[in-house]
This record gives C-alpha cells, sequence and structure tokens, in this order.
C-alpha cells in the first residue's frame, strides 16, 4: 500500500521541484545556470509556474523566449548532426544523440520527427539487408538440393540422421517460408518486381503444401496489385494528354517523356498503352521543336545565355533530341570565348 502511494505521489513530486524553484528568490541566476547547462526542460518547466504577480514576472516571460530561441537552434544542430551520423551508418549514435537530446528539451515535436524519419530509413536498410542474406541462403540450398537428393537415395534412415538430412530439409523450408514472409512487406511497398523473384526463388526450394498456397494467394494479389497499379499510371496519363493540348510548359513535357518510356516498358501486349504513347509522343515533339526553334532564333540574335538556358531545359527532359547536344556545345563555346576575351587585361 505504502509502495503505491509513493508510485502515485513521485510525479507530483518531481514536477513540484520546478513549482519550489520558481519561489526562489535567486530564480534568475538559477534560470542562467540551466540556460548554461542546456537544461532547457526545467528553466522552461519553472517558468510556467510564475504568475503575472510575481515579481520576476516580466523578466521571465522574456527569457522563456530566449530559451525557445535557443532550443530551436539545439534541436537543429542536434538533427544536423544525426543525419550526418546517418550518412555514415553510425545509426545507434545518432538515436542516442535523439534521446539525449530530449533529455535537455523535454518532448520535442522536431525531435520526434527526427527519430521517426531514422528509424523508418534504418527499417528500409534492415529489409533490404534480410532480403540479400534471404537471396544468398536460397541461391546456396538450390546449389545443394541436387547433392542432397541423390544422398538420400544412397544411404539408410539411420545413416540419413547422422549427416543430418532433415536439418537441411528444415533449413529448405524454413527458407522458403521466410522468403514468402518478406515478399509480403514488399507487396506492402508496392516492390511487386522483388515480391515475385521471391516467389519464384521459394517455389524451386520445393516447399511444403501450405507455403505452396500463400505463394498461389500472393501471386494472385501481385497481379491484382499491378493490374491497378497499371490502370492508375495509364489513367494519369491520359489526363496528361488532355492537359498536354493547354501546357506545354517544361515540367508538362518532362513528365510526357517520362509516361511514353513508362506505357511502352509495361504495355503487355495492350495496344491502347502504345496508342497512348504514340499520341504523348506527338504533343512530346511539337513542344521540343517549338522551344529548341524558339532558342535557335535567340542564339541568331546573339542571345546566346538565354538560348543555352532553354536547349539547358530540354536536355532536362529528352537528351537525345536531335542536334541538341551539338547546340548547347556551340553555345557554350561561344560563351566561354566571350568570357576569355572580358578577362583580358585591356578590356578591364
Amino acid at each position: 500500500m505504502k509502495l503505491r502511494f509513493i508510485l502515485i505521489l513521485l510525479p507530483a513530486l518531481l514536477s513540484g521541484c520546478s513549482l519550489i524553484y520558481s519561489y526562489s528568490d535567486n530564480l534568475p541566476q538559477k534560470v542562467n545556470e540551466w540556460m548554461s547547462n542546456r537544461d532547457y526542460k526545467t528553466a522552461l518547466d519553472t517558468i510556467d509556474y510564475i504568475r503575472p504577480g510575481h515579481r520576476f514576472y516580466a523578466l521571465m516571460q522574456r527569457k522563456k523566449q530566449v530559451i525557445k530561441n535557443l532550443v530551436e537552434k539545439y534541436e537543429n544542430r542536434v538533427i544536423s548532426r544525426t543525419e550526418k551520423l546517418v550518412e555514415k551508418g553510425e545509426w545507434l549514435a545518432a538515436l542516442r544523440l535523439l534521446d539525449e537530446a530530449e533529455e535537455h528539451t523535454g518532448p520535442s515535436v522536431a525531435i520526434q520527427k527526427q527519430r521517426n524519419k531514422i528509424l523508418q530509413q534504418r527499417n528500409r536498410l534492415l529489409q533490404d539487408y534480410e532480403q540479400d542474406l534471404l537471396t544468398s541462403q536460397a541461391n546456396y540450398i538450390i546449389e545443394k538440393m541436387p547433392l542432397y537428393r541423390e544422398i538420400r537415395k544412397t544411404v539408410t534412415d539411420k545413416e540419413s540422421d547422422e549427416i543430418d538430412i532433415s536439418g537441411f530439409i528444415n533449413l529448405k523450408n524454413d527458407t522458403a517460408r521466410k522468403l514468402v514472409r518478406h515478399s509480403r512487406s514488399l507487396i506492402q511497398r508496392n516492390r511487386y518486381e522483388q515480391a515475385l523473384k521471391n516467389i519464384e526463388l521459394a517455389q524451386k526450394l520445393s516447399p511444403v503444401a501450405e507455403t505452396r498456397l500463400e505463394i498461389r494467394q500472393l501471386k494472385k494479389l501481385i497481379r491484382k496489385n499491378t493490374r491497378i497499379k497499371k490502370q492508375k499510371h495509364y489513367n494519369q496519363a491520359k489526363d496528361l494528354l488532355a492537359k498536354l493540348k493547354q501546357d506545354r510548359s517544361y515540367s508538362s513535357l518532362k513528365e510526357a517523356y517520362e509516361n511514353i518510356n513508362w506505357l511502352k516498358q509495361n504495355n503487355d501486349g495492350d495496344n491502347k498503352f502504345l496508342q497512348l504513347a504514340g499520341q504523348l509522343q506527338q504533343y512530346l515533339d511539337k513542344g521540343m521543336k517549338r522551344y529548341f526553334f524558339t532558342a535557335r532564333k535567340l542564339y541568331s540574335k546573339g542571345k546566346t545565355q538565354e538560348a543555352l538556358s532553354i536547349w539547358r531545359e530540354l536536355n532536362n527532359i529528352d537528351p537525345d533530341y536531335p542536334e541538341l547536344q551539338a547546340h548547347i556545345q556551340r553555345a557554350e563555346k561561344v560563351l566561354n570565348k566571350l568570357k576569355e576575351l572580358s578577362n583580358r587585361p585591356g578590356n578591364k
């Protein structure tokens, strides 16, 4: 009973420390010390107890804003440092740094957001590591399966136990199950191609009936999701076609170029995909041609920089557009020559 009373009272006692500090005669000095030690949490908690009638009220409100600014700068530095740690692969160090930061600041939306971001990145990396390990293990088992079949034809049941044939079979079946399980997570991330590769590997492992059933279900799910995704992408490309009749901006042309490639790669013999790609190509060609010759007119008028800017935009859309690279190189040479002439001593 006493222990329960203490546990209930403890949070109130701890929060009461800030209340007690707020009545201190040397409160401004204490707040300055907390700020120096980056104990922003205690400082802010204490200031929150200060009421308008308090003799340090006005001073503490100014301090509060200063502390909030310091907290924001501190959090930005911490987040920047964790980004660098993540780039080096030091995930645990980055997470520890965020935990340490919240000891100074208390619960923080910015720190929590960064923590969630890092955890998501790390989880994706771990899933990729698991994928590589599973693929290597599956390929090794598949390579050894003919050998084990020959061994089973050759040895007695007792000898089979001695060389642990059952251990190999269990490993084979367990690897198949893991591949199927990992395929499910890949499907949730819309990575259907890799999911199918996993399923194909699992099938080669001659899995048990339960796993074969799961494989059939996953294949059906992938076909359905792929069909939905392709139709959605097709509809978006169709909407883009209508948009191109009014808008042939650089971004719209870039989108058209990307959609044309996608439609050609994912047509699966569906003629409507190729027809839509052809229609988009017509608008893309018209837009590219218009910008290209606009730049040529500017170039002929001596507006080399303006022409080059247009050609570079077109290069971002379709680097293989006829004569584009030659015009970019020619314009760059002209500009470099002009820059060289302007930097000569006599021209300064």
